[in-house]
């Protein structure tokens, strides 16, 4: 169903590089999935579902992880989103959650929000919060920096052609860039963004 989603939205299912598939292969039973999506079997613990999410999220290829819990006699709902709450302040990729079941996932959804990680009632929804992050991100772009039309120094100065009722003449213009750029993200309502960081990058 997810992976249905996600490619009637565009997207895209990463492909998981070799280092990954081997860590996986050291990780989880031998009969796993052995592709994306990564099924890691019905009687997963929850430091198994932990542990292969943290391989996945380290992947160069792999943009967001959107993690799907179902009803099994052998997993520990609760448990399994406290392990996959630790991995948060870990990485900066997006990390999503769909817990099925109801009423019966209600604590652990509120584990998992508390964490700072989304938790849908379906893997469908989540998809589509993905997407429409990745399509927010960007039509943000052209604001992420300021646009490059002077060399300034902390004061510059710059003289430009003007014309005077005694005839054509030249007049100075200061320019302060600490104010430009002050005003910039003003005018277009922007944050000034921290060096090298983005707020979602999704390969094409």
């Amino acid at each position: 169903m997810a992976t249905d989603a996600l490619i009637a939205s565009n997207g895209v299912l990463a492909t998981l590089s070799e280092e990954t598939m081997a860590s996986l292969n050291e990780n989880l039973p031998s009969f796993w999935s052995h592709g994306n999506p990564v099924d890691v079997l019905g009687d997963a613990r929850a430091k198994r579902v932990a542990k292969a999410t943290q391989i996945v999220l380290a992947d160069k290829n792999v943009d967001a992880v959107l993690v799907i819990m179902t009803p099994q006699a052998m997993t520990n709902p609760n448990a399994t989103a406290k392990e996959i709450s630790t991995l948060v302040s870990s990485t900066n990729k997006p990390i999503l959650a769909a817990w099925l079941g109801g009423q019966s996932m209600h604590e652990a959804d509120d584990i998992l929000v508390e964490a700072g990680i989304p938790s849908y009632k379906t893997p469908e929804q989540a998809i589509h919060a993905f997407m429409t992050m990745v399509s927010y991100s960007r039509n943000l772009e052209p604001y992420m920096k300021p646009p490059a039309i002077f060399p300034l120094n902390s004061r510059s100065t710059v003289s430009v052609p003007a014309k005077s009722s005694t005839g054509s003449s030249k007049r100075t213009i200061r320019f302060y860039p600490k104010r430009l750029r002050k005003s910039y993200w003003s005018l277009t309502g922007s944050h000034r963004p921290d060096p090298g960081l983005h707020p979602l990058q999704k390969r094409p």
